[in-house]
């Protein structure tokens, strides 16, 4: 695809940016490259009112390659050390995916030369993966956490099974720790109960969005006995947070649409382990 003045100018403004990286013009060239990602998925979402001329393609791929633009210049930054620039790094990443997906339901031929001149959804994705999986291994659980709300949008882009084996090996390790322990154990982070409640919800929430859609669920497919398992080891925490392990529960319950037996049986095991030894209604010298 050729390249068009909008894109000439992010390309040479991310050069810029590469070489004099001050935390603060960083911050405010990624807000920026943010707002273009955001700007251009906001624009393909509007269907047009009228078959798609010729006009209405240059200008689906002039939006679309400015947000893929912005996403190329903005994915170096998921290993910057300010944790904001990293959550604009995943924003832009995502939102030039999600323009990219819309840009390809619009152009419905694929035979159209416009068409083909649009960058394949598929590999887009696959490029775009690491930035999760570094963003997973931040210090920061900011970043964490914009990591978890934005990966079932990728998620249901690439309908699941394309990133299952990947999310079983890469993801869900990091995302375990993150879970059972609200940071990653050697990359440290923030152990206030709180900051440590927040990032396990999101977890959680992260997960039930996966479950929630059909496609989308693939993902966990062969990471289900994992997750399952995990969230029967946060059940059984002794400091967990009762507002977690209720959300916790309800959210192993909802994964026994993809092992029942498992699910059912950690439940099980979960309750028993939680139930005192001796019912505190009952008398103990009866039991003598």
């Amino acid at each position: 695809m050729s390249a068009f003045p909008a894109q000439r100018l992010l390309a040479y403004v991310a050069s810029v940016a590469s070489r004099h990286r001050h935390s603060i013009h960083t911050r405010a060239f990624l807000e920026v490259l943010a707002e273009v990602a955001s700007a251009a998925h906001k624009e393909l979402l509007t269907p047009p009112d009228s078959a798609v001329d010729d006009a209405r393609e240059r200008h689906v791929l002039l939006v679309t390659g400015a947000a893929m633009v912005a996403s190329e210049a903005a994915s170096p930054f998921v290993l910057d050390l300010d944790p904001h620039c990293i959550v604009f790094a995943l924003d832009t990443v995502t939102d030039a995916l999600l323009a990219l997906s819309s840009a390809h339901a619009m152009l419905l031929n694929p035979r159209d030369a416009c068409s083909q001149s649009l960058p394949a959804l598929l590999p887009a994705v696959h490029a775009a993966w690491p930035s999760f999986i570094a963003a997973f291994g931040s210090d920061s659980q900011i970043a964490a956490r914009k990591a978890l709300e934005r990966l079932p949008q990728v998620a249901c882009l690439s309908g699941g099974d394309f990133l299952m084996q990947r999310f079983a090996a890469e993801a869900w390790p990091r995302m375990r720790s993150l879970l059972l322990h609200g940071t990653l154990r050697s990359a440290g982070g923030d152990t206030a109960p709180g900051a440590i409640r927040r990032t396990q919800l999101c977890v959680l929430t992260c997960i039930s969005s996966l479950l929630s859609d059909g496609s989308s669920r693939k993902m966990l497919s062969d990471a289900v006995a994992h997750i399952a398992n995990d969230l029967a080891a946060l059940l059984r925490q002794q400091w967990a947070q009762p507002d977690v392990q209720a959300r916790a529960e309800s959210l192993l319950r909802d994964l026994s649409v993809c092992d029942a037996d498992l699910c059912w049986l950690l439940l099980v095991q979960a309750h028993r382990v939680r139930m005192p030894l001796t019912p505190p209604c009952m008398n103990r010298s009866l039991l003598l």
